[in-house]
């Protein structure tokens, strides 16, 4: 069943995870780790106990599990109740390995109270968020958060703009209703949320790094956060919620998932049983390590089951836009960008199957297809290129579509994607085929052109070669600017560093080609011995002392020489494309 929107609904949703408030100064699970490690050694015996148990998971967890703060406080918390923990009353010889270090409550407290210093965002690091005031103009904007931190209550306050989040003094989840520029849905709580012992739910924004206040009614207050291993401890505030990203999902269009692991398995499951009932949906994951969560935690049903082999596709299969890219690089061309050739590409694609329902031949499949690999839809892509001739395809498309497919690859440190795009870029792409090269010698005055032949009838202009690098070069050069991992940075860069030359000597040719003394000085200190004949069978020829079997014997040296200096900067091109792509 598909929900329709009303005028208070958005098609568009935001999931915060904690990479979302990374460059706000909020460290993720990881990096909160290490601050908690640095504050803890002001006192040594602490901080003695933090490293024992720190070096003790790392021992024991696999590698590929790193410690981090969820990990960490969870270790803390049942280090103190370990009577309590029945695994533990099976074994008799055991030896418990911090016996003789300092009672477990101090630290945990601390961590808590740690968390929630970190978690207090000044209002003078939000400016990243700025773009998110382009998703507000048309409609409300849904905002979930797995996050403590009060990152998107800053961003509104100094943007002026106004937020719901369910309470007004105390949780009251009909506030959601009312007209309002931002709906903030925290599912794990907040820093400013406390549960008094009376039972209620207040808001209360005050600076207070203590876990617990006292009210002037005399209550006490504990703040409402669930932490790791308690996500499931009831609170009314937090079931309501999870209530209202199912029915947000049901409706969405496209979800933003920002930073976020998909480690909650409750979450992850609203997430895939939305997929199942909303064919609209579709999810941007936004993160350095973006496709490695969606390999590893959404792609398959029952990721831990013994059955690896043979894995169940999920719900999501297919209805995932992979952005390896860090929320503050990339949040400015979401809208205007991404979204754009997302809702292009969707809009060709229900054209071109309406046309194919009616029998009709149709261009939209080649368009939908072009805007999918804009937006790097990868998956999408793959899907429809069977609609395609693509051997039919104009060569300029077959360019610009595989090689932005390529580059999408390597940012994603798809391997496999990438091999498939960089065989379809290098057989399509005509400028990396030298002995498609040829040359041309007018009289009076003397000049020599360059061209590509296409077909036995028809060629490229130098023009057409250079739009076709020009896209290339802008291609891979936004890619630089975004990619969130310095290696992939790297990678691409040496594409660029191989492009450049090969743009520099397509540019030098110019429309009309390079004089006679210009091309001998040109080439003259590389390969003098050809360019001194070139030299002397045209200098001076017109059209009075014209031999055109001379001419031919210039042309053919020219296209040799020219011949050699392109296949020795499209190896250099091919192998930087080769080597990027291991």
């Amino acid at each position: 069943m598909v929900w329709q929107l009303n005028a208070n609904q958005s098609e568009v949703v935001f999931f915060l995870g904690a990479g979302a408030s990374v460059h706000a100064g909020v460290p993720d699970t990881l990096g909160m780790v290490q601050k908690f490690q640095d504050h803890i050694r002001q006192w040594p015996e602490k901080s003695k106990t933090v490293e024992t148990i720190i070096k003790i998971l790392r021992q024991r967890k696999p590698a590929d599990e790193p410690v981090d703060v969820e990990l960490l406080l969870e270790t803390l918390e049942r280090l103190e109740k370990k009577e309590k923990e029945e695994m533990l009353w099976f074994y008799e010889l055991g030896k418990f390995l911090l016996e003789r270090y300092p009672d477990k409550r101090p630290l945990t407290d601390e961590l808590k109270e740690f968390i929630k210093r970190t978690a207090i965002v000044e209002a003078n690091r939000i400016r990243y968020l700025e773009p998110l005031l382009e998703f507000i103009e048309e409609r409300p904007v849904d905002i979930f958060s797995v996050n403590y931190d009060t990152c998107i209550e800053q961003f509104c306050d100094t943007y002026r703009k106004d937020l719901q989040d369910g309470f007004d003094l105390y949780w009251n989840p009909e506030t959601f209703g009312r007209k309002t520029d931002v709906r903030l849905h925290k599912l794990h709580g907040s820093v400013t949320w406390y549960r008094s012992d009376k039972g209620r739910y207040l808001k209360i924004p005050i600076l207070s790094e203590s876990s617990t206040i006292e009210l002037v009614s005399r209550e006490k207050a504990e703040s409402l956060v669930l932490y790791p291993f308690r996500k499931w401890t009831y609170a009314e505030p937090m079931l309501e919620l999870l209530v209202e990203l199912k029915r947000k999902l049901d409706v969405a269009s496209y979800v933003f998932v920002v930073g976020y692991s998909f480690r909650d398995e409750h979450i992850r499951r609203l997430f895939w049983d939305a997929a199942n009932r909303n064919r609209n949906l579709v999810l941007l994951l936004i993160g350095p390590h973006a496709l490695e969560t969606f390999e590893s935690k959404l792609r398959w049903y029952d990721q831990e089951s013994p059955n690896e082999d043979s894995p169940i596709p999920s719900s999501l299969e297919g209805k995932v836009v992979v952005l390896p890219y860090k929320f503050e690089d990339v949040l400015r061309k979401l809208k205007n960008n991404f979204l754009f050739d997302l809702r292009n590409g969707q809009n060709a694609e229900r054209e071109a199957r309406a046309a194919e329902i009616k029998g009709q031949p149709t261009p939209q499949w080649q368009v939908a297809i072009w805007h999918f690999a804009v937006c790097e839809y990868t998956s999408k892509v793959m899907q429809l290129l069977g609609k395609v001739d693509w051997q039919g395809l104009v060569w300029s498309t077959k360019v610009e579509i595989s090689f932005r497919m390529l580059i999408t690859a390597i940012c994603q440190e798809n391997g496999n994607l990438a091999d498939f795009w960089a065989e379809k870029f290098i057989d399509s792409t005509p400028w990396l085929s030298p002995q498609r090269l040829f040359t041309e010698v007018t009289i009076s005055p003397v000049r020599i052109t360059l061209g590509l032949r296409q077909t036995k009838d028809s060629y490229l202009a130098v023009a057409q070669i250079r739009d076709s690098m020009r896209m290339t070069m802008s291609s891979v050069r936004s890619r630089i600017e975004l990619a969130a991992v310095m290696e992939r940075k790297q990678k691409l860069q040496r594409i660029l560093d191989t492009l450049t030359p090969l743009w520099d000597y397509v540019t030098e040719w110019g429309d009309q080609g390079i004089d006679l003394q210009s091309y001998v000085a040109r080439r003259g200190n590389r390969y003098p011995q050809q360019a001194g004949v070139i030299a002397d069978i045209l200098k001076g020829m017109d059209t009075r002392n014209y031999d055109p079997n001379a001419v031919e014997r210039a042309r053919a040296l020219c296209e040799e020489i020219e011949k050699t200096i392109l296949h020795d900067m499209t190896t250099q091109f091919r192998e930087a494309v080769s080597s990027a792509n291991r």
